[in-house]
């Protein structure tokens, strides 16, 4: 055999390299690209295999050993009933690392990359993500964010916030730490410092409107509803004249309780220093009879009681224009606490 002959007929690089591998020489592959396979035309196979145990599978093409694998996909969160994921699409390119530099011992999804097929979005919210001044993250398939305990989103300029409780409850609160909040006894909307606030009582089918100061007008409204004002309370219709006015009969009774004394005032004199002034039967001065009516409240207010039956059913359409005449309000009037017959509005207070 001449010394120039040649055993075998192959040469075999893989061969030579695991003989020549040593520490600083290493030829397996630890860290590979990858492009996600696509379906197998007439087999109906998946680009992803979902597993009991190990979740995702993707079906990868390593590059550019042309190396097919099923690789496990990498998250930022792994545990009991926990996880992230996000499609994967035919053609995506992926960055896989290789566990022992042994495609046999598995192979995991570390990365996505974008490339001229998956472009890198050039705007999002209107801005230009290539100007490095912001981060975002853009993405096109419907996704849903779910937790089993409290999560919150906060703006520590601000101090603003978005939280969702553990027990169901949600509040939403901006810079100027007006809220929104949702809770199973109530939906409350309000300013900062609480004076403002609109509420709906779920408990007892409630809702609250509130305004002012802490001792301002609330007003609530339900199967009993309730008004109430620290000041005055204005109804105005928008220039479009009242057709009738509300008085209370307390109100009346006041007014006719001050009003009387300061005529009887008046005309009391008078009458008593008219000579041969009448009498009622019996002889009892008419001034004198008059007095207690004009003067004693307890008498004004049993006189009132007794005509209100009357005034129920009568009528004051004789009166109405003589009415209307001595308390309406005159275009000039500047304080508009007179809003008399036929007035665009109720006053008061």
């Amino acid at each position: 055999m001449s010394g120039h002959d040649v055993i075998g007929s192959d040469f075999n690089l893989t061969d030579v390299g695991d003989g020549l591998a040593k520490p600083g020489m290493d030829t397996r592959q630890w860290v590979s690209y990858g492009i996600v396979e696509a379906m197998t035309a007439g087999q109906g196979e998946q680009v992803i295999d979902f597993t009991p145990e190990l979740g995702p599978l993707v079906q990868v093409t390593l590059q550019p050993s042309g190396i097919s694998l099923s690789c496990r996909v990498g998250c930022r969160i792994a545990g009991n009933n926990e996880s992230e994921y996000y499609p994967f699409v035919a053609g995506d390119e992926v960055l896989v690392v290789i566990p022992e530099g042994d495609e046999r011992s598995g192979a995991v999804i570390i990365a996505r990359l974008n490339q001229e097929l998956d472009l890198w979005p050039g705007t999002v919210a209107g801005q230009d993500s290539t100007a490095n001044t912001f981060g975002f993250t853009r993405m096109k398939a419907p996704y849903i964010v779910e937790f089993a305990a409290s999560y919150m989103m906060r703006s520590a300029g601000t101090k603003a916030y978005m939280s969702f409780t553990q027990n169901g409850n949600v509040a939403i609160q901006d810079g100027n730490s007006s809220f929104l909040t949702f809770t199973p006894d109530a939906v409350t909307f309000g300013s900062g410092d609480g004076n403002e606030m609109i509420q709906f009582d779920l408990h007892q089918n409630l809702l609250v409107l509130q305004g002012g100061t802490t001792t301002g007008s609330i007003f609530t409204i339900g199967d009993t509803s309730n008004f109430f004002s620290a000041g005055t309370l204005a109804l105005n219709l928008a220039g479009i004249p009242a057709l009738e006015n509300a008085a209370s009969i307390q109100g009346v009774m006041n007014v006719l309780s001050q009003f009387l004394p300061q005529l009887w005032a008046l005309i009391g004199p008078a009458l008593s220093a008219i000579p041969a002034a009448p009498t009622f039967p019996g002889g009892a001065p008419f001034a004198a009879a008059l007095t207690p009516i004009f003067t004693v409240p307890a008498t004004i207010a049993a006189i009132i009681q007794a005509t209100m039956p009357l005034a129920a059913v009568s009528s004051i359409t004789l009166f109405a224009d003589a009415i209307a005449q001595a308390v309406a309000v005159k275009p000039g009037d500047p304080s508009g606490n007179f809003p008399g017959v036929g007035s665009p509005g109720i006053i008061i207070g």
